[in-house]
């Protein structure tokens, strides 16, 4: 029996040692099976040292032990709970019996592991917590939570909230915990502490409820998370955006944002009323719509540039259009918005209203470039005066010996000869017709006159003649026309430049085939002259700029974009109006129109 008992035997002499074992009492003490005779009993695990010594000590005293609980290594390193009762024998030694209760202590060692583990993960937790019963009574806290109160957890454990917090701020908790013993559940809300400290803390309480055996609420457990510094930043934000919004909103330059797309996303009032709209129509906009159609392509390749990274800040001038259709000159200065990681967010920008100083820059430049005209076409009346008493003189001599030739033959002496006596005569005639338009024309005299406009229009047509007829036909058609106001070298100086803008539309090499219309006609009030040609026409996409100061499609130093400009500049001096129709490959057609003179007198075209 003592052999086959499932229950672990041992008998020991009164020295300690081993006299007699079963082979159950192996799996259960970890004896040897080769060795135990003669071995004192095994000891249990060293943390349990002392505590063997005392019951082995007080079994050799007589004293019976039943049933002490302690854990023996056995030879395959497995820990095993034992439960031991020493009986001493008289005379003899000990009697052990040993019983395995390692299966049935695993819940209670399980409940006690983790039950530790949570004090440990409790301990390390840096934020206040604390455990209540029903009755508000604290039964637990970490050290968080006493360094929080400033006292032992001995003097909080045992304790309600009114005994631990300052009066003002215990009604508040205490209200709160029994709306959520109450209710059950869980329950967060925002409110202030006084830290062991004295300093008072922002902080958010998150509790939840936990029940008892019997399914009720038993009581609740709870953390405080300070807030206090997050408050002060959130805060400091708010002040921040503050004065960002009002800097924003006050800065006298416009201020923009735009996102994907080139969308407006914020904008200040000076930008809104730079372009005379709202804040709601602008979000319904994009940079595009408020751009002019001749800097949409730059602006637009300005702003991909910053969203793509290829360059962080862009500056540029630009024309942008106001809702009723006005033309605005616009500084830009823009740069890109990115997060943390790079990534593309809006692009800033500040936007300065230069119309008018931009305006006085272009007005001084056709102010400087019609004063240094002005200057050319002073010296050039100069030189041509000079010239044409140059010419005259000679050239009176010329026809007067023409004219004697002429009458000294009689009409027998040939008419070969005669008739080249007739064209001599003829050539130096429009000699002297070309010396006095060319006269008329450098004359500088803004004086407003009534003038013979026919006279104007022919010596135009004479002047442009040699410029016209390597290119094309020149077809002048003029009728009787009422006199103008205006001065006369200015007015011929409008319709020699468009024949000759004519001219020069018009490629070289096949005149026959191409044709430079000038004419005119009248009504009761007005006069209407028109320069037509059949060259390449003018291209939409530039019409609305051909009477814009410094603009030309001609090659640099043969145009200087001052032409048209200077002759609008003129006609509307004059009262009058300037209009062009053209369609690409299919010439142009410029339409002068002046009013007539108060004295309707017509002027012959012959």
């Amino acid at each position: 029996m003592f052999q086959r008992s499932p229950v672990g035997m041992a008998m020991t002499d009164a020295a300690g040692r081993i006299t007699a074992w079963n082979e159950a009492a192996v799996g259960v003490l970890g004896l040897s099976r080769e060795g135990a005779l003669g071995q004192p009993l095994p000891a249990p695990v060293p943390e349990q040292a002392a505590r063997w010594a005392e019951v082995l000590a007080r079994a050799a005293a007589g004293e019976v032990l039943n049933l002490l609980e302690f854990q023996f290594r056995t030879p395959s390193g497995r820990v095993r709970d034992v439960a031991l009762s020493l009986l001493p024998i008289e005379g003899a030694g000990l009697g052990v019996i040993a019983q395995d209760v390692t299966e049935r202590n695993a819940p209670a060692r399980r409940a006690a592991e983790a039950q530790h583990r949570l004090e440990v993960v409790l301990e390390a937790i840096p934020a206040p917590i604390f455990f209540k019963d029903a009755a508000g009574v604290y039964l637990g806290c970490n050290r968080a939570f006493e360094a929080y109160l400033g006292r032992p957890r001995a003097r909080i454990v045992g304790l309600g909230v009114h005994e631990v917090a300052p009066p003002e701020l215990a009604e508040i908790y205490r209200h709160a915990d029994d709306a959520l013993l109450a209710a059950g559940g869980t329950q967060v809300y925002e409110t202030q502490v006084r830290w062991a400290d004295g300093a008072l803390r922002e902080v958010v309480f998150s509790k939840a409820t936990f029940l008892g055996e019997d399914g009720k609420v038993a009581g609740l457990v709870g953390s405080i998370l300070d807030i206090t510094e997050r408050k002060r930043a959130e805060q400091a934000l708010r002040a921040s955006e503050q004065k960002f919004r009002a800097a924003f909103d006050q800065a006298k330059v416009g201020l923009v944002l735009l996102g994907r797309g080139a969308r407006f996303v914020e904008m200040n009032p000076a930008f809104r009323e730079m372009l005379g709209r709202s804040d709601e129509a602008l979000r319904r906009l994009r940079l595009a719509d408020v751009l002019h159609p001749d800097d949409l392509a730059a602006g637009m390749a300005s702003y991909e540039s910053l969203v793509a990274g290829e360059r962080d800040h862009a500056s540029s001038l630009r024309r942008v259009l106001r809702e009723d259709g006005a033309l605005r000159y616009v500084r830009i200065g823009a740069s890109a918005i990115r997060d943390a990681e790079g990534a593309f967010e809006a692009v800033v920008a500040v936007i300065e209203d230069v119309t008018e100083k931009e305006l006085a820059t272009q007005a001084l430049r056709e102010s400087e470039a019609r004063a240094s005209l002005a200057g050319r076409l002073a010296s050039l009346g100069t030189l041509a005066a000079g010239v044409a008493h140059e010419i005259n003189n000679p050239l009176a001599y010329v026809v007067a010996n023409l004219d004697f030739v002429r009458g000294a033959l009689t009409a027998a002496e040939g008419s070969e000869v005669r008739q080249a006596l007739e064209d001599a005569a003829e050539g130096a005639a429009r000699v002297s017709r070309i010396v006095q338009d060319l006269k008329g024309f450098a004359r500088v005299d803004d004086a407003v006159a009534r003038v013979d406009l026919v006279r104007v229009l022919r010596s135009a047509a004479n002047l442009a003649r040699a410029e016209v007829k390597r290119r094309a036909r020149l077809e002048v058609d003029l009728p009787p026309l009422p006199r103008v106001a205006g001065s006369t070298a200015r007015l011929g100086q409008v319709f020699l430049n468009l024949l000759v803008n004519a001219a020069q539309a018009i490629p070289e090499g096949d005149p026959e085939a191409h044709e430079v219309r000038l004419r005119a006609w009248a009504s009761a009030k007005q006069v209407m002259v028109e320069v037509s040609d059949t060259g390449t026409g003018i291209d939409p996409a530039i019409r609305h700029r051909i009477f814009d100061p410094f603009f030309t499609t001609k090659p640099v130093g043969i145009g200087t974009g001052l032409g048209l400009a200077i002759s609008h500049q003129i006609v509307t001096a004059a009262g009058g109006t300037i209009e062009v129709e053209s369609a690409p490959g299919r010439g142009a057609t410029f339409r002068v129109t002046l009013p007539a003179s108060a004295e309707n007198d017509a002027v012959s075209a012959a």
